[in-house]
């Protein structure tokens, strides 16, 4: 679809699974060798069930996931949660940073659960706090809108992550480079970028709504990260006469 060349959905889900289930053997072949000298037996499939995922853990309720940090020795504070939550780009550092202690003294399958239900409580109790997970996952269901053929609904939903990423990822920065450190690697930041202005563009022949919005983050990453690589910004053209400065 893009020059970001994003595998789809299906594809990235199988290659994380491969690559999950090979890590889980070998902790699985190097568990059981450990335990032949005592001559305990456990089965590889017992083993896969133990292990968490996020699939296991959003259909739990916020009080579930808060007593079963408690049984990890984990003390949960909401307060502190949401405070914390804006000094951090995504989940996982907030939870190594509040739970870091505590999380090496966990072992075995649960722990993955401290950062892992780390995420789902951010969604929860800091809905309108953007962190990494969140620019991901919009990025994501623009790319499923403009292939299910809802290519307006598509660009509204790219748009809203362009908002996000100002509001919590462009701080104290003038590059490129900076936003996609706090992004993470999962996306190449600059190519998603790239491919929102030229989208953009091509729902705006029809729609002057989205001509607007490609003027204005040309105009908006001329302004907000300007000593960003030339490559980068020269797919930006930048006529302020022709931005409308008034939010779409």
């Amino acid at each position: 679809m893009s020059k970001r060349k994003k595998p789809s959905r299906d594809q990235k889900r199988k290659t994380k699974l491969a690559k999950r289930e090979q890590k889980r053997k070998k902790k699985v072949i190097e568990y059981r060798r450990n335990l032949r000298i005592s001559g305990v037996v456990e089965s590889f499939g017992d083993r896969l069930a133990a292990m968490w995922s996020l699939e296991r853990i959003e259909p739990m309720t916020t009080q579930e996931i808060i007593e079963k940090l408690r049984v990890l020795g984990i003390e949960f504070d909401e307060n502190e949660f949401v405070s914390k939550a804006t000094q951090f780009h995504s989940s996982s550092d907030l939870a190594e940073h509040l739970w870091c202690k505590e999380s090496d003294r966990i072992a075995g399958p649960d722990q993955d659960f401290p950062w892992m239900s780390a995420g789902v409580l951010w969604k929860r109790l800091c809905p309108d706090l953007a962190n990494s997970n969140t620019i991901i996952d919009g990025i994501d269901a623009g790319d499923d809108l403009y292939d299910a053929g809802n290519k307006r609904a598509a660009c509204d939903r790219w748009w809203q992550v362009w908002e996000d990423l100002k509001s919590r990822f462009l701080h104290d920065t003038n590059t490129i480079e900076t936003v996609q450190e706090r992004v993470g690697d999962y996306y190449i930041i600059s190519k998603v970028l790239i491919d929102f202005h030229k989208k953009f563009g091509e729902i705006g022949a029809d729609d002057p709504k989205f001509l607007q919005m490609q003027n204005r983050i040309s105009t908006e990453i001329h302004e907000l990260l300007p000593d960003s690589p030339p490559d980068f910004l020269k797919h930006f053209s930048h006529d302020p006469c022709e931005t409308e400065r008034s939010a779409p």
